[in-house]
């Protein structure tokens, strides 16, 4: 089956082929097939050579249309220039003219994939609406301003209308990323999934078993080094356990706005270790030496993040803060430990379970339950199921 993808991600053009750093594409070729797959791309760069590219596609099978950087970009440029928006729906209509026929897989909920949804919608095409954030509560952000929070709160209202207007409609599947999202369109229509873009593969699980109060306990966070990923409560929280006398190490990857602050803060710690951006075919090693994985996120947009499940596909359990979505497969003490968003104490005393090497011993157990809904292989057949497609 072939299928025109709406991923609004960027991609980087290098001679014949094109690549992208996120993995959207990547599960999308692994379900459809490689070859069957267009994509509507946000933005393309021209680059010589790319390194740890996530998903790879020719170059004639990339659709652009106009960019933009945000959704406030794109409302800007709509209200300094009229012809943005008239030039931006043109293109959008003369991609979908070049595909009639397939169904169209929008990766939502920014502004241009859900208004290329609404377009598609309106022309009968069928739409696979993948929802991966929830838009709607991201203006909650401490991140913003009271005025960036206002403007944000009215544009949420906006969006959330016409993801109604998408998610109702008899044309749509919905794929929800997350028990909020979920909720969210199954109100709306019963064509309504769970879903995770894994792109996991089948990976060998590890016991790294806690044998004493005495074993060092390894923790590991993965993804951007930023204020709403809750990355300074975390910080605070494993230097605190260190000054009171507990065996603690914080392996924290990747980069981000709040990385040279935190090392500066930092920098006498000998607990907390920043190992800044890694290549992802390295994160494995890094995941089979942890005990777990933290994800202490404070931002309501998220959907369900994929670093809980690339958690569990090698046997670790996660420290989970009860943010977005992430109930739709975190349950409290069997397959990880939640606490909520941005309480410091709690987390505190989340971690300290840990050093209970019987109640850790007893968790990895029930974790390991959880590898087999981790991988890819199991996503894309549960997605096609959904869809109502054979397998390919």
């Amino acid at each position: 089956m072939k299928v025109l993808a709406c991923t609004m991600e960027p991609f980087y053009l290098d001679k014949d082929n094109a690549y992208s750093h996120k993995s959207s594409l990547a599960f999308i070729q692994g379900m459809f097939g490689k070859d069957n797959v267009s994509v509507v791309a946000q933005q393309t760069y021209n680059i010589i050579g790319a390194s740890s590219a996530s998903a790879i596609c020719a170059v004639d099978k990339i659709e652009v249309l106009p960019s933009y950087s945000s959704t406030k970009e794109f409302i800007f440029k709509c209200v300094r220039s009229p012809l943005f928006y008239k030039n931006w729906k043109k293109s959008s209509n003369l991609i979908l003219d070049k595909h009639i026929g397939k169904p169209v897989w929008v990766r939502n909920p920014t502004i241009g994939s859900v208004l290329f949804s609404l377009l598609a919608l309106e022309r009968g095409f069928k739409v696979y609406n993948h929802m991966c954030a929830n838009i709607l509560d991201g203006w909650k952000n401490d991140k913003y301003n009271f005025f960036e929070k206002a403007f944000g709160f009215f544009i949420s209202l906006m969006l959330k209308k016409m993801l109604v207007k998408i998610s109702e409609n008899s044309n749509t599947i919905n794929l929800c990323t997350g028990n909020v999202l979920y909720d969210f369109c199954k109100a709306h229509n019963s064509n309504t999934y769970q879903f995770v873009d894994s792109t996991i593969k089948p990976r060998s699980t590890s016991f790294i078993p806690i044998n004493d109060m005495d074993t060092q306990l390894n923790l590991l966070f993965i993804g951007r080094v930023q204020q709403d990923k809750g990355i300074h409560n975390l910080c605070y929280v494993i230097n605190k356990l260190k000054k009171d006398g507990k065996n603690i190490q914080l392996d924290i990857i990747g980069s981000g706005s709040a990385l040279i602050s935190l090392r500066e803060k930092y920098i006498k710690s000998d607990c907390i270790n920043f190992l800044g951006q890694i290549k992802n075919n390295k994160l494995e090693s890094y995941i089979h030496n942890c005990h777990a994985i933290v994800v202490p996120s404070e931002n309501d947009y998220e959907g369900f993040p994929r670093v809980i499940m690339e958690s569990w596909a090698i046997g670790r359990p996660v420290i989970v803060a009860d943010a977005g979505g992430v109930k739709a497969f975190v349950e409290h003490e069997i397959n990880g430990l939640l606490f909520p968003s941005g309480n410091n104490r709690a987390l505190e005393s989340e971690v300290n379970k840990l050093f209970d090497f019987q109640f850790y011993n007893e968790l990895c157990k029930s974790t390991r339950k959880m590898r087999s809904i981790s991988s890819q292989e199991y996503w894309v057949f549960e997605t096609q199921k959904s869809l109502g497609i054979n397998q390919l």
